[in-house]
């Protein structure tokens, strides 16, 4: 995050092989069932969700600063 706006065009998606893995098509394979998503490839979900963040506003926008980590996280309806 940063005071500086960019364009969310000009961004990347990028879900890690072990988030896909072992947390979306596990612990949330329901909801993606839900929308639709559940047999989608990887990449394939990454184009879908670059579309949503490109036409849509994001939700809970949250960054987290600890020591160990300091990520930024959202959520965003597909």
């Amino acid at each position: 995050m940063s005071e500086e706006v960019a364009p969310l065009s000009e961004f990347t998606v990028v879900i890690a092989d072990e988030k896909f893995d072992k947390y979306l098509r596990t612990a949330k394979l329901g909801k993606l069932k839900k929308a639709g998503l559940a047999d989608l490839a990887k990449a394939e979900l990454e184009a879908v969700i670059r579309e949503k963040l490109r036409t849509s506003y994001l939700c809970n926008l949250e960054w987290v600063d600890e020591p160990t980590h300091q990520p930024s996280k959202f959520n965003i309806m597909l």
